[in-house]
C-alpha cells in the first residue's frame, strides 16, 4: 500500500515538473519574440526604403502589433489576460469613432456616390446677353478616401484623396445667336482632389480647443491645370455633457473662388432622449436632424451647402479657350442609412436643389466677378445613392 502511493506521489510530481518546463518554454518563446518584433520594428524605422513610401509610425506599429498577437496565439491563461488589458481601449476608441463617423458622413474612412438631377431646365447667357436654353440631365460620380499619415499627442496629419466626374446630357437645345454652334451635346468633366491636413487638441481660455488646417489642390486629371487653397479653422468647445455639446470659432479661406475670405462658425449638438432625435448643426453649412432606426438604420433630414467645379478647355472665339465653371448649391432632403456589417454603410438620398449660383470665367481671373457664361438659378430634384466605410484606419 505504501509502494503505491509513492509511484502515485511520483508520477504527480514528474506532471508538475513537465507543466512547470511547459509554462518556462512559453514565457521564454514569448519574451525572445518580443525582444525580436522591437528590433524589427527599430529597424523600419530607420530603413530609408519605407521613409521614401511615407509609411508613417502608425502602420509600422499595427503591423508589428498584428505579428505579436500571430505569435503569442499559444500563449497561457496569465498572459492572455495580460493582453486583454490593451484591447478594451482600441475598441473603445474604435467604437467611438464609428459612432462619431455615423453621425458625421465627412469622418468616414471612403465614401462612394452616384447622384442623379433629371430634366434640370437651362437658361444661359453669354456677356450678359441670351445664349441658349435647353434641358439637362446631370450624373454625378465622387470618391473620396481619408488616409491618416502620423498621430502624437494632440496632434494628427491627415491626408484626402478625391474624385468628382460629372456628366451632363443637353436636349432641346434652342441657340439666341446664330453665329454660335453648338455641336457637343454631351459633358463629361473630372476634377482631382487631394488635401492634407493638420489637426491639434489644445485649450484656449481655459476651454478645450481644435484647430485644423489644410491646404487642398484641385487638379485636372492630365495635370495641366490647377487651383490650390488654404483653410484654417478653431473651434472653442464651451459646454459638453451626455446631451448637448457646443463649439464657437471661426474659419479662414484662401481660395481664388471664395467670395467670403472669413467667417464665423457655430457647431451644436443635441441629443433629445424621448424621442431619440440628435440635432447637429454646423453653421453655416449643414444642419441634420437624426432619427436611429430598426436598430441599424437611420432616417435623417439634411439642409447643407454645396457645389461642384470643373476645368473646361472652349475652342471657340467667342469665349476664352481655359475657363473654369463652378456652382454654389443648397440641397434640402431626406437621407436613409443602414450600416452593413462592422463597418460598411449604405445611403439613399433625395430633395431638393437649389443652385444659387453656376457661372464660367477665364482660369487667369481670379477673385473677381469677371464671368462670362452664368445660367440662372434653377430648383431641382435629385436622387442619391452612396456607400461608405467607418474607420478602420
Amino acid at each position: 500500500m505504501k509502494t503505491r502511493l509513492n509511484k502515485c506521489r511520483f508520477k504527480e510530481l514528474c506532471t508538475e515538473f513537465l507543466h512547470l518546463r511547459k509554462v518556462s518554454f512559453l514565457l521564454f518563446f514569448q519574451r525572445y519574440h518580443s525582444s525580436l518584433i522591437t528590433k524589427i520594428f527599430n529597424r523600419l524605422q530607420t530603413c530609408s526604403y519605407f521613409k521614401t513610401l511615407f509609411i508613417s509610425r502608425y502602420v509600422v506599429i499595427s503591423i508589428c502589433v498584428s505579428f505579436f498577437l500571430l505569435i503569442n496565439g499559444t500563449a497561457t491563461a496569465s498572459n492572455k489576460k495580460s493582453e486583454t488589458k490593451s484591447i478594451p481601449r482600441d475598441s473603445l476608441k474604435m467604437a467611438y469613432l464609428e459612432d462619431m463617423a455615423l453621425k458625421n458622413p465627412l469622418m468616414r474612412q471612403v465614401k462612394i456616390s452616384t447622384e442623379y438631377i433629371p430634366g434640370r431646365d437651362i437658361n444661359t447667357s453669354l456677356n450678359n446677353e441670351d445664349f441658349l436654353t435647353g434641358k439637362a440631365q446631370i450624373i454625378r460620380n465622387s470618391f473620396f478616401f481619408r488616409l491618416p499619415l502620423l498621430t502624437f499627442k494632440n496632434n494628427s496629419f491627415n491626408l484626402s484623396l478625391g474624385s468628382f466626374n460629372q456628366h451632363v446630357s443637353l436636349t432641346e437645345i434652342k441657340m439666341h445667336n446664330p453665329d454660335f454652334t453648338f455641336d457637343d451635346n454631351f459633358l463629361s468633366k473630372t476634377t482631382v482632389n487631394v488635401s492634407l491636413g493638420y489637426t491639434t487638441r489644445t485649450t484656449i481660455f481655459g476651454k478645450p480647443a481644435l484647430i485644423n488646417t489644410a491646404i487642398t489642390g484641385l487638379i485636372k486629371p492630365d495635370f495641366s491645370e490647377s487651383v490650390l487653397s488654404g483653410t484654417g479653422v478653431v473651434l472653442l468647445n464651451l459646454k459638453r455633457n451626455k446631451q448637448t455639446s457646443l463649439s464657437v470659432g471661426g474659419a479662414v479661406s484662401i481660395s481664388p473662388n471664395s467670395k467670403v475670405p472669413a467667417f464665423l462658425l457655430v457647431s451644436y449638438e443635441h441629443h433629445f432622449v424621448a424621442p431619440d432625435l440628435l440635432l447637429t448643426l454646423n453653421l453655416p453649412y449643414r444642419a441634420i436632424l437624426r432619427k436611429p432606426v430598426a436598430g441599424k438604420s437611420s432616417i435623417s433630414f439634411v439642409n447643407e451647402l454645396s457645389g461642384t467645379f470643373a476645368f473646361y478647355n472652349i475652342r471657340n472665339s467667342y469665349v476664352p479657350e481655359r475657363s473654369r465653371y463652378g456652382t454654389s448649391e443648397v440641397k434640402s432632403g431626406f437621407t436613409f442609412e443602414h450600416r452593413i456589417g462592422k463597418k460598411f454603410v449604405f445611403g439613399a438620398s433625395c430633395g431638393a436643389l437649389y443652385t444659387t449660383s453656376s457661372k464660367m470665367k477665364e482660369s487667369s481671373s481670379y477673385w473677381g466677378n469677371s464671368y462670362f457664361i452664368k445660367n440662372e438659378n434653377t430648383l431641382d430634384p435629385y436622387f442619391n445613392i452612396s456607400v461608405s466605410v467607418l474607420p478602420f484606419l
